[in-house]
């Protein structure tokens, strides 16, 4: 590739230029990632901040060049939405290069992707927008892909399901252009899955009242149009640049994104995200790790995948678990019985007991389940969290008219066996 025939895309962390994918003109597809020399300056050898999968390595490993491949093309949406975002640029939706080119400088996680020779000029002023206009856009999923206005749009944000990006401030919603950090996601009500926003929206709010997230989100009504409005966890004010650096769990072991489900290939597994943080972050991570699983399993959240576990980069190199997200009860839908992932050994959503839990956390012989009375006590206690909340939680009016139901009897089934 170090032919006159090379291009560069410049690769921006933490105010920092980490590297550069290196591409041929000839085939978008034949690229990698190199460090840079300022990448040392400021961050450590072999150092994971940008991934897990791409350290900070002058001589980068040529057997995992697939797997940094993998990294970047993780940060664009599957789908519609990629093909809907590839319409808008004028390229192929399979040229990830591209689609990075294009809309590289707002991102999930701390990145900026741009071309190499211009560096961007972030203004400190933003579009105002209105809900009429807002409304608009969510209903033109294929004129504003996530919220891209065709000259001006920057984003690219990963996952299937429909939805724009903003940025708030001071209580005015404006457009993420040219490099603007988006502050919110929002989903809009479909007539497909009429009640899955408002599903959603109680999800995360039992989520926040037993702590599992701490970022905000709400319904809101854009013109006569609901839409589930979530504020990004990835964007902090006390940060330089506003960006707080993330990575899927697929990003994170440098697998293709439709291998995100266990079922198909087995490229991850709860043991693997379990190992990895393990040896990447600490035992607190490890405990909200199971407690995400729980709750899916409480909740009968049949997509919690790989791209759906997040890995939160600090600016110091600290790696921490990210908060459960895109945490939606399925089950209830009629989807399917089958879970993202495996719970020793079982896939059936309905066939995981507590015992199967247990041995599950028991199998990652980490230290904060070394013991198997301690571990049933974490797993019933956190169970019994849930039920408590579930008791106090009003269900939106839109909302599966079954679902309290449904996450009752999960949790009925599973605390029958925590006293085992």
């Amino acid at each position: 590739m170090a032919d006159r025939r090379s291009r560069r895309l410049a690769v921006q962390l933490y105010g920092v230029v980490v590297g550069h994918i290196v591409y041929s003109d000839q085939d978008t597809r034949d690229f990698d990632f190199r460090v840079s020399p300022q990448a040392l300056d400021r961050f450590s050898l072999h150092s994971r901040i940008l991934s897990l999968a791409v350290p900070l390595d002058i001589a980068p490993d040529k057997k995992r060049v697939q797997h940094r491949r993998n990294f970047f093309h993780g940060l664009i949406p599957e789908g519609k939405a990629r093909l809907n975002l590839a319409r808008l640029t004028g390229v192929a939706p399979e040229d990830t290069i591209g689609l990075l080119a294009a809309r590289g400088l707002d991102l999930a996680g701390a990145l900026m992707i741009y071309g190499d020779d211009n560096e961007p000029e972030i203004s400190a002023e933003a579009r105002p927008v209105s809900n009429r206009q807002i409304r608009q856009m969510l209903e033109s999923d294929e004129e504003f892909p996530l919220g891209n206005v065709r000259e001006t749009g920057r984003t690219s944000l990963a996952g299937f399901q429909d939805k724009i990006v903003l940025a708030q401030k001071d209580g005015q919603w404006h457009l993420a252009e040219n490099g603007v950090p988006s502050t919110h996601i929002i989903k809009p009500h479909t007539n497909r899955w009429p009640s899955l926003i408002y599903d959603e929206a109680w999800s995360l709010q039992l989520a926040r009242a037993i702590g599992l997230v701490g970022y905000d989100s709400f319904l809101y009504d854009f013109n006569g149009l609901d839409a589930l409005v979530i504020e990004r966890y990835d964007r902090d004010p006390a940060v330089e640049g506003y960006r707080v650096h993330q990575e899927d769990f697929a990003q994170a072991f440098g697998i293709p994104d439709e291998r995100k489900y266990e079922e198909l290939g087995e490229a991850w597994s709860l043991e693997r995200v379990a190992d990895a943080l393990y040896h990447h972050a600490g035992n607190t991570d490890i405990k909200d790790f199971a407690r995400q699983i729980i709750y899916a399993l409480a909740t009968g959240n049949l997509d919690m995948h790989a791209k759906n576990i997040g890995l939160l980069h600090l600016p110091d190199e600290t790696l921490r678990l990210a908060p459960a997200y895109d945490i939606p009860p399925l089950a209830h839908h009629g989807l399917g019985e089958n879970l993202a992932f495996r719970v020793d050994g079982v896939i059936k959503h309905s066939q995981v007991s507590t015992e199967h839990i247990l041995k599950e956390f028991l199998n990652w012989e980490v230290e904060p389940f070394a013991s198997r009375s301690a571990t049933r006590a974490f797993i019933l206690a956190e169970l019994e969290a849930i039920a408590a909340a579930v008791s106090r939680m009003r269900l939106p009016d839109k909302a599966c008219p079954g679902l309290v139901a449904d996450v009752k009897a999960n949790l009925k089934r599973l605390l029958r066996g925590t006293h085992g």
